[in-house]
């Protein structure tokens, strides 16, 4: 009896069997990505890290704070010891530099 469980209220306009439709379907629903889906998934990681490599230091720092750290623009820049404008138009400038060169054709060499 401890182990019981009482449902949970419905929404507003939400029927019994709507609730449990969407129970059911969030349980049967596989959170793991297909083959296809986690190669592709990994292909972009690699590529997106070979192009950040590629970045000047300035760029891939901002761009390493902003969105990996997952810092305000007030907070990098009081890291980057600039204005908050500064540290915006770099970040802004940066993710231009990001996305030309995330957007070149990968070479089939290397």
């Amino acid at each position: 009896m401890d182990r019981e469980q009482g449902l949970h209220a419905k929404g507003a306009g939400e029927s019994f069997d709507d609730q449990s439709s969407l129970d059911l379907a969030a349980q049967l629903r596989d959170a793991e990505l297909t083959p296809a889906a986690e190669a592709l998934r990994r292909e972009l990681q690699s590529r997106f890290h070979s192009v950040l490599l590629r970045m000047d230091d300035g760029d891939r720092e901002i761009i390493l704070l902003r969105h990996f750290e997952q810092l305000s623009n007030s907070e990098a820049a009081q890291a980057l010891g600039v204005s908050e404008a500064a540290a915006g138009m770099r970040h802004l400038r940066a993710l231009r530099r990001l996305r030309a060169l995330l957007g070149e054709t990968p070479s089939l060499c290397g």
